[in-house]
């Protein structure tokens, strides 16, 4: 059996609708074993320590046992017979750290991959290796999302280039590993990326060697002469003008059915509009600073993505896209965030992706994190996208100080997968909102390219916020609203206009009014009920440190 069997071996046939996809190296064993040459017997005769007494690498020795062993397999590599062509590149390995603010940290390690090679393979010896020195009783089980589809005919390189990628995650939460596809560079090229909590073990220590030396091997050789001289045919082709694209219908096909799988996930779609009524920066009134910081780093990227991509490809010296591929808002609730979200989506004319928390959490068992896993898939289809998710700290809280629920720890890993190898190449720009920044997990922090900050709104700001929603008031009069509405956020603002149209419309109808607008007296005494309402229960909850 090859090793890109030894996954599909170790999938346990289930309802993928109802329950993930699980597998452990002891349902597979021989699938593995008969994957590198070993025979049943002889997997099953080693001596397997015990996993309780298994070796703890801390970050530090685990980088130098990692390059210790890589650095002897080049050697190897160089001197062997295997003849690897010139032009087959040697990657690295990129081991490094990310810290929780309690010292907690997880570790990161990655290698790049061409996309000719068989990551099935791949795949395939890293689970071997990480279950090689596990006891029976004691294997790492693992998760897939999305399930993996069986196919009868083998798919050409960019037809599987174009597959969903899938995420293996532990089922404690405790690590994730797959291959991301990586569209911002020249050349197709994906990495594999593990993330582990705390520590390595020997036997995950063994699992990324092992997996990063199934790139140099006698089949991968092989395919990198197919790949090269399919590449030679196609460039000859786009010579004589025969590029062959997908066609623009098929296209809006495709886009037509990604958002009808998103709605029928539960997930808003909001489509940007040419009218009127259309959202612009100046339906956020105030926060001129945070608005022109988000048109520079944000919005004029997506709109001209062309221009940021010629300028990274002049200036650096290894490829990188330099627009930002996720972006935090943290902040009190009421102060714009989800408003903001939507009009950059309205101004680079792509959709909005709401991914309401309630629609993603699910009681049943490994629902959650394949929901997560779809919706980003779906994404993946569209021409450009806003992704928001609100309230991300319900989804992602920290893992480091040990509270977090395991369901919660593996749709961490999801996400954390989904943001790092989401395709920055694309009109795409994931938008997280928070309003507890100190309760995010380490590692997703550092995902974000840009965290822009919302305040309650100041004085000024908040004599904006009242004079769109009483225009009829004068200036003198929306300041005097404006300086008794301390602590006071633009959401508090609106609903304090809405009470106070109510109650004014209340009056007319009862003819104790005979004007047809709200006075100054009415605003007023709106706030004070709506101020004294807070006072009632305690502290303002928007209330937080600058």
């Amino acid at each position: 059996m090859q090793p890109s069997q030894a996954i599909r071996s170790l999938t346990v046939n289930s309802d993928s609708s109802s329950t993930p996809y699980r597998f452990a190296a002891i349902a597979g064993a021989a699938a593995l074993a008969g994957a590198v040459g070993l025979t049943v017997d002889a997997a099953q005769s080693e001596p397997i320590p015990d996993k309780k007494h298994e070796k703890r690498f801390e970050y530090a020795e685990a980088v130098d046992t990692i390059r210790q062993q890589v650095s002897e397999f080049r050697t190897t590599l160089k001197s062997s017979e295997t003849r690897i062509p010139k032009a087959f590149p040697i990657k690295k390995i990129g081991i490094s750290r990310i810290h929780a603010p309690n010292g907690v940290s997880t570790i990161r390690i990655e290698f790049a991959c061409p996309t000719f090679v068989d990551h099935e393979a791949i795949l395939g010896r890293f689970l071997l290796q990480l279950q090689k020195l596990s006891t029976p009783g004691s294997r790492q089980a693992v998760e897939v999302m999305p399930a993996p589809q069986e196919s009868s005919t083998k798919k050409s390189v960019v037809e599987s280039y174009q597959q969903p990628a899938v995420t293996y995650v532990y089922a404690n939460g405790s690590g994730s590993f797959q291959f991301l596809r990586d569209t911002s560079s020249l050349q197709a090229t994906s990495k594999f990326v593990f993330y582990k909590d705390e520590f390595l073990t020997q036997g995950e220590i063994d699992a990324v060697v092992g997996a990063y030396k199934e790139i140099y091997s006698y089949a991968n050789v092989d395919a990198f002469f197919r790949h090269d001289l399919d590449q030679r045919r196609r460039n000859a082709l786009i010579g004589r003008g025969r590029n062959s694209t997908i066609a623009p219908a098929a296209a809006a096909d495709s886009k037509e059915e990604a958002i009808q799988q998103l709605q029928g996930l539960g997930i808003d779609v909001f489509e940007p509009t040419q009218n009127e009524n259309s959202l612009t920066w100046d339906s956020l009134a105030g926060y001129e600073k945070v608005k022109l910081e988000i048109e520079d780093t944000v919005v004029l990227a997506l709109q001209n993505p062309e221009l940021y991509e010629r300028i990274a490809q002049k200036t650096r010296c290894r490829y990188e896209s330099n627009r930002p591929r996720a972006v935090l808002f943290e902040g009190p609730p009421g102060t714009g965030k989800t408003l903001s979200a939507r009009i950059i989506a309205q101004q680079a004319g792509i959709p909005m992706i709401h991914i309401p928390i309630e629609s993603v959490v699910s009681k049943w068992y490994g629902d959650s994190e394949k929901k997560m896993s779809a919706i980003f898939d779906a994404c993946e289809k569209l021409d450009g996208a806003i992704i928001f998710i609100d309230e991300i700290d319900a989804l992602a809280g920290d893992r480091s100080g040990g509270t977090m629920h395991e369901a919660s720890r593996r749709i961490l890993s999801v996400l954390l997968q989904k943001v790092e190898g989401f395709a920055s190449a694309k009109k795409t720009t994931v938008v997280c909102a928070t309003n507890r920044k100190q309760d995010l997990d380490a590692a997703l922090i550092s995902r974000f390219d840009l965290s822009i900050r919302y305040n309650l709104p100041d004085e000024k700001t908040r004599r904006a916020v009242f004079g769109r929603y009483a225009k009829q008031l004068s200036d003198e009069e929306l300041s005097q609203l404006a300086a008794v509405s301390s602590q006071l956020s633009c959401r508090d603002i609106k609903e304090i206009c809405e009470y106070a149209e109510r109650k004014w419309a209340s009056k007319v109808l009862k003819k104790e009014e005979t004007a047809e607008l709200p006075t100054l007296r009415t605003y007023m005494e709106a706030v004070k009920i709506h101020m004294g309402g807070i006072s009632s229960h305690g502290p303002h909850p928007d209330v937080y440190e600058a």
